[in-house]
């Protein structure tokens, strides 16, 4: 009877140590594939970061019209991947910082098509006072965005 018992007992451990090491396996990859999508998403805003300066440094040292359309242009290049991270949130575990980036990406998109319309609307920022006006509070909304963006970089770290 001894030895049937150890031989229990020897299915029984070898039982338990098979799901413990399936469950830290995918454990582990599950972590990996949270810290890979937040890396990504964390350059990503990075790079928007970058071409934000460069649209806001057109818009206070009078860039001009030419200069303008390229950054916009290079903000709308900048901001398509980052729908590919909007569509996989759900990878992240905290729901608050899942809707911050949805948020942000919707805000950042529509931005994106204001500026562009208004640019193309208006013409030259010479040639109008209103479009001077309606950069003006874009250039606001930039700041904003843009501090947005650093929070969600943190959260995301």
């Amino acid at each position: 009877m001894g030895a049937t018992w150890t031989i229990f007992l020897g299915a029984i451990l070898a039982f338990l140590a098979t799901g413990t090491v399936e469950w830290l396996k995918n454990n582990t990859k599950k972590l990996d594939r949270i810290r890979q999508y937040k890396l990504y998403a964390r350059l990503q805003l990075a790079s928007i970061l970058k071409v934000l300066d460069k649209l806001k440094h057109s818009y206070e040292n009078g860039g001009t019209y030419a200069q303008l359309i390229r950054d916009i242009k290079l903000l709308e290049k900048a901001s398509e991947p980052l729908n590919g991270v909007r569509s996989n949130t759900t990878i992240l575990p905290e729901q608050d910082t899942q809707e911050k980036l949805i948020d942000l990406i919707a805000d950042l998109n529509l931005y994106v098509s204001d500026i562009s319309s208004l640019v193309s609307a208006h013409g030259t920022p010479e040639d109008s006072t209103e479009g001077d006006q309606k950069l003006l509070s874009k250039n606001i909304e930039l700041v904003e965005l843009r501090r947005r963006i650093e929070e969600l970089i943190k959260a995301l770290s």
